[in-house]
């Protein structure tokens, strides 16, 4: 299964037994909320000690209230490309018939 998409965190390996199933992610340096609430900027890297790769190869766009080391929430143009970017990455995930339950 090719999961490989800018906005998806790519799934290397899963096994399963009678209890549980497991998976290999890539790893992220950090999380959406981080980016949102300013704790980190749209280059992956920390406004203070924090490092962090929100999505691979395509860079959340800069902003001017927070995730740019502003501090404060995100413009709504901001928002809107985030919102635009989490569903191009559903979107390639449901063409290969896998869906998200998170």
């Amino acid at each position: 299964m090719s999961d490989e998409h800018p906005n998806v965190v790519r799934c290397f390996a899963m096994e399963e037994d009678l209890e549980f199933v497991y998976m290999a992610l890539e790893r992220c340096r950090s999380t959406l909320s981080d980016y949102m609430a300013g704790t980190v900027g749209p280059s992956g890297r920390g406004t203070g000690s924090a490092r962090a790769h929100i999505s691979r190869g395509k860079a959340a766009p800069a902003h001017g209230g927070g995730g740019g080391g502003g501090g404060g929430f995100p413009d709504d143009a901001t928002r809107l490309e985030v919102m635009a970017q989490i569903a191009a990455g559903l979107a390639s995930l449901h063409t290969r018939g896998i869906v998200h339950r998170d």
